[in-house]
């Protein structure tokens, strides 16, 4: 759990955890040097839990690398990501585990609810059961199936986890990294229930104003690293929608970022590269 002034949330979504049906779990916490209350909270439920364990960055590094930091203090044989401000229905472990059990599986992916504002949106479900073939798979990851993408709907084996490192990202983190786990998988189970509830509200990372042209910057990286894995894999069907996204973000970086800045020269780079692509088709 990577958590920057949360105080709001993360005691409700702590307790998600403590209320787990599946009791055996550690909670590695990395607070991103957040300037509220977060860390007295975190403190407080540490001396009733001794299952929760803290790490404090000096400076904030943003989601990425916390998370990163997060996972390396894990222990188990298995894990999962739980955002500072969601929370997990109580039979979330319990559910996620004996499926993997039972199948054999390196990942379990469940089903969501989106909430904005405490309101609740709208729900995901994947359309497979259980996923053998990577290219199905990979049909619904690069279609821009959220649930497929994001990382807190799922459970992994530790051994999938630790064959590449976490997305260093301020943004779009998630899905620079869960398309690598779930190609080292063998097999993966998806369970057919909204087990991960996704909070979106004004302070939250995802729903975070201040940085669109960050945001952007981010996504461009992320969008084209799944379009060149796309064209190595010889998913050449992935690559128009692919090349949707990958315009419509250069398009606004190219536009608004000093040609002088270093970030300038990544997407001017990327820019070049997609042309390449789109003369050859």
């Amino acid at each position: 759990m990577p958590a920057y002034n949360a105080e709001k949330w993360i005691a409700w979504s702590i307790l998600s955890l403590q209320l787990q049906t599946y009791s055996n779990w550690e909670l590695c916490i990395v607070d991103d040097a957040s300037t509220d209350r977060t860390i007295q909270v975190i403190e407080n439920l540490m001396r009733e839990d001794n299952r929760i364990r803290l790490q404090m960055n000096d400076v904030n590094l943003g989601c990425g690398l916390t998370r990163r930091k997060a996972i390396a203090m894990a222990e188990g044989k298995y894990v999962a990501f739980l955002d500072s401000d969601d929370t997990f229905d109580v039979t979330f472990l319990e559910k996620m585990l004996n499926a993997m059990n039972r199948t054999l599986a390196d990942i379990a992916v469940c089903g969501c609810k989106e909430y904005e504002e405490g309101q609740y949106v709208r729900s995901y479900l994947c359309d497979e059961t259980y996923c053998t073939r990577k290219k199905e798979l990979y049909e619904q990851y690069m279609s821009g199936l959220w649930i497929m993408q994001y990382n807190g709907n799922k459970l992994y084996k530790k051994e999938i986890i630790d064959k590449h490192e976490y997305c260093d990202f301020r943004f779009c983190e998630d899905s620079c990294t869960t398309y690598k786990w779930l190609w080292e998988a063998e097999n993966v189970v998806v369970v057919p229930d909204r087990l991960y509830n996704y909070y979106k509200h004004s302070g939250s990372n995802s729903a975070d104003k201040n940085n669109p042209l960050v945001k952007s910057y981010d996504t461009v990286r992320c969008v084209w690293e799944h379009f060149q894995f796309c064209k190595e894999q010889g998913f050449d069907d992935m690559l128009p929608r692919l090349s949707m996204f990958v315009y419509e973000h250069l398009v606004r970086c190219i536009n608004e970022f000093d040609i002088d800045s270093k970030e300038y020269k990544v997407v001017d780079a990327t820019r070049n590269e997609f042309i390449k692509h789109l003369k050859i088709c």
